[in-house]
């Protein structure tokens, strides 16, 4: 059992098979599983209770929403729901509506209610975890896996379990759960979005077909990131900020100098044909793609950036 210092070889994941099924036996019976998996099961449970009691004492929800009289709080259960509600920040996307070709798929197995100790039985059973996401305490589970679908499993999808600073993270999460970035358009700003969206496809077509041997790093199909920038601009001047500066990548860095920096299309287009006296020192090839550019921008409200 001891390899390198590490007792617990045997919880490797190459087990994990054999681990279930004597986790399986232990839930029938304690008494059919090897005394060790025995203490380790039982540790488990020991666990999950602690984290139980935890949530009971130090959880916002549980101080809010636990009642000081009425029906005891099955515990175990909340516990359940809120590992379900990890499980969507964690792996939601891998239901979301993103792919234009193939429509969103219904389930994942991550994500099934079984995979909690839940059934289809519970949905009508009201839950306090269900306020972590914002719905008013005690929201049937129903309701909660609803709030999750549609917050984790639309046609704009979140991963950011990855982000190892734990503040950052949490201040995500909270702007995602409560939903505060899907603010409905006006006619105007959609107008404005498509617009564009055309600006930057059409500077893409054209450079495909005027210079079709040419190496081009072109933003099709990420087109929508000229719209972003407009927003990261416009919300920065109302937020009083004065310069943005941008380390753009090759792919798309032209659609930006043109669409985003104001740079004349009619320069680049000198660039693509060689017309001009290439300085060594900027090396050779793709030379316009190692140029920057400078612009003071308007914004919508009057702010200059």
């Amino acid at each position: 059992m001891l390899s390198n210092g590490f007792k617990f070889t045997y919880l490797a994941a190459s087990n994990a098979d054999y681990i279930d099924q004597q986790f399986e036996l232990f839930l029938k019976n304690p008494q059919l599983v090897e005394p060790s998996f025995r203490a380790l099961f039982e540790g488990m449970e020991l666990g999950h209770e602690f984290a139980a009691r935890e949530f009971a004492e130090h959880s916002p929800v549980a101080l809010s929403a636990a009642p000081a009289e009425g029906p005891s709080i099955d515990w175990e259960m909340e516990m359940k729901a809120v590992r379900l509600i990890q499980a969507y920040r964690e792996f939601g996307r891998n239901l979301s509506d993103i792919d234009p070709l193939h429509p969103a798929p219904k389930n994942h197995p991550q994500l099934e209610l079984q995979a909690f100790g839940l059934s289809t039985l519970d949905l009508s059973r009201p839950f306090l975890a269900a306020s972590l996401i914002g719905l008013p305490a005690r929201s049937t589970l129903e309701q909660l896996v609803s709030k999750l679908r549609s917050i984790y499993c639309g046609t704009i999808a979140f991963e950011l379990e990855e982000v190892s600073n734990a503040p950052a993270r949490e201040w995500l999460r909270s702007r995602i759960e409560s939903q505060a970035l899907r603010k409905p358009l006006t006619p105007a700003e959609k107008k404005q979005i498509f617009q564009r969206l055309i600006e930057s496809e059409s500077l893409e077509r054209f450079l495909g077909l005027k210079f079709v041997a040419a190496k081009r790093f072109s933003i099709e199909g990420s087109e929508a990131l000229i719209p972003a920038l407009d927003e990261v601009l416009e919300v920065g001047a109302e937020m009083g900020l004065k310069e943005i500066s941008i380390g753009m990548a090759h792919r798309g860095r032209l659609n930006v100098l043109v669409n985003t920096f104001g740079k004349k299309p009619e320069y680049l287009f000198t660039e693509f044909e060689g017309n001009y006296k290439i300085d060594p020192s900027e090396g050779e090839g793709d030379v316009k793609y190692h140029k920057g550019y400078s612009r003071d921008v308007l914004s919508r409200s009057g702010k200059t950036v």
